[in-house]
């Protein structure tokens, strides 16, 4: 049995695997090299690489491609229309991507995982588990399973029902998970989190696509007994909703500028009327060529002074190919001055979710908490390596210690996924329960009403309603959204809900208008992949003639 975790991320893919340490009670995670394509000297040829880029390209023969390969051939063939990349920001919606992709988010997930996979020899015998943000709804979550499901039906592993509830973590939990395992490896002096005092940690976990917070205090289940992870209880008190904002937001804000630069460097191409696929080539290339630069401008301030500007001279990396002539531009000198205050948006306090410092203010409120009652301030994911970002969030800090950074912070994820599963081979009974991160509601013929709070980790009201017309079926539609400030009025969270799909509810005969409906919504304690079920009684409280699990929601109708 090998512990595997992986990290389905927006931009990449990571997998890790774990296993027992020195001491009988320390766990190890490290990063397995994924078997991938890349362009040297006009020829491809294999390497080990220790991530996977989230991208997956569809040629007009064969097969799909992903990772380096995807890459490296929609930006150098010019044909980015048969790419895609970022589809986790689309996983719970059903729609299929245009032609000629062709297929929805899952299947594009699926894609990934099954080459992550196959490319260490998973078996049943393995025990597995995949990230996901804390704050994804269940659709989103459903999708994932799926896509696990999909990827091991490719590969003709067996995947138990009874496994399907615990293969799911979420990210920040996942990171914070490989930072413990890290830390308990250490004398007890040397530790950088001391569990003793039950601290209030904040995961901060900004990764390509998502931007993941969420507030976790920390206990020893029995003091009593060895200081390991088995014997840690995690209490999950509070995380942010789903907010789709990460290191791509950065590159596609600063591939903006680029664009300028592009067109002023080339004026003649002001003279083209470009097809949508040439606009979406361009876009493509600045995007990552927006990412190079970041990843310059982060290297050069490595070796500087703290506060003192850098500046570099860039060159677009590769050219663009218009209309069988390529256009590009050289030596253009940015500062990082320049760069931040491209971004600035994003990293100067504002009220907005697509910004570094908000969420933090809205996490914290929500437990009528301030950063003075965190303990701990944990930052995670592939853009925690931006040392400006790092400035910023120290600045609100204000604190010299407690702000915890680790050397690879990009890795953390996966490595706690993996910990998270050779914790649960040891032990069938091991989890870690998190609340939701939506409340969810059923449509009436005049509004909303609520069925489960986020947060809520059992069973919701049992809801009474009415049918409004004769009928021996009943059409439900659930939503996800905000919490309602009371339940008395609905209408604040209007705009926040989302279509999670619907099912048609046989009621056994027919009934008259005006009988009277109940409807509950549970969520079983046992299941941690989150995703609720539905019991629905009708004439009297004691006649339940249904009970649906969520898969039996869709959204097509």
């Amino acid at each position: 049995m090998t512990a595997y975790g992986i990290d389905l991320g927006t931009t990449t893919t990571l997998i890790a695997r774990a296993y027992a340490g020195l001491g009988t009670e320390t766990i190890n995670a490290d990063i397995m090299p994924i078997r991938q394509k890349i362009m040297r000297n006009g020829a491809f040829s294999e390497i080990n690489i220790d991530y996977m880029p989230s991208i997956a390209h569809f040629p007009h023969e064969g097969g799909a491609l992903v990772g380096s390969e995807a890459l490296t051939i929609s930006v150098s063939e010019g044909s980015v229309s048969h790419s895609v990349r970022a589809v986790k920001r689309l996983m719970g919606q059903s729609f299929l991507l245009p032609e000629p992709i062709n297929r929805t988010a899952a299947d594009i997930s699926a894609l990934y995982l099954t080459h992550v996979l196959r490319g260490v020899s998973f078996s049943s015998r393995d025990e597995l588990t995949v990230t996901v943000p804390a704050s994804f709804t269940a659709n989103q979550r459903r999708d994932t399973l799926q896509a696990l499901q999909t990827a091991c039906r490719t590969l003709g592993v067996a995947l138990p029902d009874a496994k399907i509830g615990n293969l799911l973590i979420s990210e920040p939990v996942a990171a914070l998970l490989a930072n413990l395992a890290e830390d308990l490896q250490l004398a007890e002096p040397l530790r950088r989190l001391n569990i003793d005092k039950s601290p209030l940690v904040l995961v901060y976990d900004i990764g390509g696509g998502t931007l993941d917070l969420t507030l976790v205090k920390l206990e020893w289940r029995n003091p009593a007994h060895p200081k390991n992870l088995s014997n840690l209880y995690f209490d999950v008190r509070e995380l942010n909703r789903y907010n789709q904002f990460g290191g791509e937001d950065f590159d596609i804000e600063v591939a903006g500028k680029l664009l300028t630069h592009f067109i002023e460097a080339n004026p003649e191409l002001e003279q083209l009327d470009l097809t949508d696929a040439e606009v979406q080539q361009v876009r493509f290339s600045l995007i990552d060529a927006a990412e190079q630069l970041k990843k310059s401008i982060n290297e050069e301030l490595g070796f500087a002074l703290p506060g003192e500007s850098i500046t570099l001279s860039f060159t677009l990396p590769n050219p663009i190919t218009l209309r069988e002539r390529e256009y590009g531009f050289t030596d253009w000198e940015i500062s990082s001055q320049d760069y931040e205050t491209w971004v600035a948006p994003f990293l100067t306090y504002r009220a907005d979710p697509r910004n570094t410092l908000y969420p933090i203010e809205s996490l914290l409120a929500r437990s009528d908490l301030s950063l003075n009652d965190v303990d701990y301030f944990l930052l995670v994911g592939g853009m925690a390596r931006f040392a400006p970002l790092q400035t910023a969030l120290q600045a609100a800090w204000q604190r010299d210690t407690g702000f915890l950074t680790t050397t690879a912070p990009h890795q953390n994820v996966a490595k706690g996924a993996a910990v998270y599963s050779f914790l649960k081979a040891r032990s069938d009974q091991f989890g870690i329960d998190e609340p939701a991160a939506d409340a969810y509601y059923v449509r009436k013929s005049d509004g909303f009403s609520l069925l489960l709070d986020r947060g809520s980790v059992s069973e919701g009201d049992k809801g009474e309603y009415t049918l409004t017309g004769e009928g021996s079926d009943l059409r439900l539609e659930i939503f996800a959204g905000e919490s309602p400030e009371t339940t008395n009025s609905l209408e604040s969270i209007y705009p926040s809900l989302v279509y999670q799909g619907s099912v048609l509810v046989p009621l056994g005969k027919k009934y008259s208008q005006g009988t009277k409906v109940w409807i509950q919504m549970l969520r079983k304690r046992e299941d941690y992949s989150k995703m609720p079920s539905l019991k629905i009684w009708v004439n009297t409280e004691t006649n339940l003639v249904s009970t649906i699990s969520y898969n039996q929601l869709h959204g097509k109708d």
